[in-house]
């Protein structure tokens, strides 16, 4: 422990994989152990602290463990301390790299590994760190190995291993350790939205009607898993993603790789519901022109790179982004010159058209109306009319032929062309990035 121990300053790095009972301890009696030794010989001091709990150690971005790295690259420690090599990195590709890295620092850093006594700053010390990191590595396989084979046994036998409940559903563990889902308070929502579904509402109509009549907030997308869910039909299926290695990606399974238990548990909705559910979907076409389809899906253009707009959930509510721009933006080609409103919240688009309507009824101040034939002037008052009984989404369907989100020259503009040749287009102040106060102008196509 002598190289270590003896340079003035060093850094203490702590990892454990998961967040159980023991680990926590062990975590714990590193973070007291390894300072208390450095601090034993008076001549180490402990700069930082850096641990990482319940992450696995066969990948490299581990939040601490970065920071640890990126604080030796800018000297403020010369030595990292820690328990063994597998705390430190359970791949061999790991390990040497950042041992390297750190060893070709303008002014080196080595490692301590401390039940190895091993110091990557000595000579002759390369070939035995690669072959203990070929060992830390081997184990972490034979334990997600060990790991596998006890979950598969168990998806045999009918048990849920892994995976949060699904929404309405409890997973209770009995005195056998076997786990199982049992309806909870939540069943009736679910009953809801599969009669409501059965009735004809779409996904965001059912998404809208449970936030205002019940305040239970769920977006259209997850009513859609919920109604295409087979666990609430009384099935249990697993195995649905798989793992290709320690440190592979997860990918869905082959549909011949999955397992299905009929009749596992209560189920919450009759199955003949269920089948008529998934039968509904299919008439719909959904993922084309579905049911669910969004009144603005298609409408939206880029006055930029005239590429549409997708629709994205974002933190606060939905958004719409310029597909350009998305599938671009970690590669190169023609990137979206838009530098303001790539994304556009969803409810400046539908605020914003809702005030179009009322712009083209009315004469707001600073608006410039041309002037409009009988004809149109009597097919503004039917949308504004539409607005009232049948809500935006349906006028949107009815009356919108596009919308232009910026022009090559003008960012912050948003123009509604109407299909009977009259367009309202906003110009938004510098300032606002909502689009809560814009000028307006109305024009005549002609």
């Amino acid at each position: 422990m002598t190289q270590a121990i003896n340079i003035p300053r060093c850094a203490v790095y702590v990892r454990v994989s998961t967040d159980h009972e023991e680990q926590v301890r062990s975590a714990g009696n590193q973070i007291t152990d390894i300072p208390h030794t450095i601090s034993e010989s008076g001549k180490g001091t402990v700069e930082g602290l850096y641990i990482d709990n319940g992450i696995t150690g066969t990948k490299a971005d581990r939040p601490e463990f970065q920071r640890l790295i990126e604080d030796a690259r800018n000297g403020k420690f010369d030595y990292i301390v820690t328990k063994n090599i597998s705390r430190f990195a359970r791949s061999v590709v790991i390990a040497v790299q950042y041992i390297q890295e750190l060893k070709a620092l303008p002014k080196p850093v080595g490692v301590y590994f401390m039940e190895e006594r091993l110091d990557t700053l000595q000579p002759g010390v390369d070939f035995m760190l690669t072959l203990l990191s070929a060992v830390a590595e081997q184990e972490s396989r034979n334990i997600s190995e060990h790991i596998m084979a006890t979950f598969n046994s168990k998806i045999d036998q009918g048990v849920k291993v892994n995976g949060s409940s699904a929404f309405g559903y409890d997973c209770i563990t009995d005195a056998n350790g076997k786990r199982t889902l049992v309806p909870n308070a939540d069943a009736e929502t679910v009953k809801r939205i599969y009669k409501w579904y059965l009735e004809g509402l779409s996904t965001v109509q059912i998404a809208h009607k449970l936030k205002e009549e019940y305040g239970i907030v769920k977006r259209a997308t997850s009513v859609t898993k919920i109604l295409h869910n087979e666990v609430y039909a009384g099935d249990l299926k697993q195995r649905k993603q798989q793992t290709r290695g320690v440190r592979g990606k997860r990918f869905m399974s082959p549909e011949g790789e999955t397992v299905v238990i009929k009749n596992n548990h209560i189920p919450i909705v009759s199955r003949e519901d269920f089948e008529r559910v998934q039968k509904q979907f299919e008439e719909s076409g959904r993922g084309r022109f579905s049911r669910d389809r969004h009144a603005l899906s298609g409408l939206i253009t880029c006055g930029r790179c005239g590429c549409t707009y997708c629709r994205h959930s974002v933190r606060d509510g939905m958004a719409w982004v310029c597909s350009s721009y998305q599938k671009t933006y970690n590669q190169d080609p023609v990137l979206c010159k838009g530098k303001k409103f790539k994304t556009t919240h969803e409810e400046t688009i539908m605020r914003l058209y809702e005030q179009a309507v009322n712009f083209l009824c009315y004469d707001q101040e600073n608006t410039r109306v041309s002037h409009f034939t009988k004809e149109q002037d009597r097919t503004i008052k039917q949308v504004a009319e539409d607005l009232k009984t049948s809500g935006a989404e349906n006028t949107i369907r009815n009356w919108i032929q596009g919308i232009q989100i910026g022009t090559e020259t003008i960012d912050r503009l948003l123009r509604f062309d109407f299909t009977f040749g009259v367009s309202v287009v906003f110009q938004t102040h510098p300032q606002d990035t909502r689009y809560k106060d814009a000028d307006c102008t109305i024009e005549v196509k002609r």
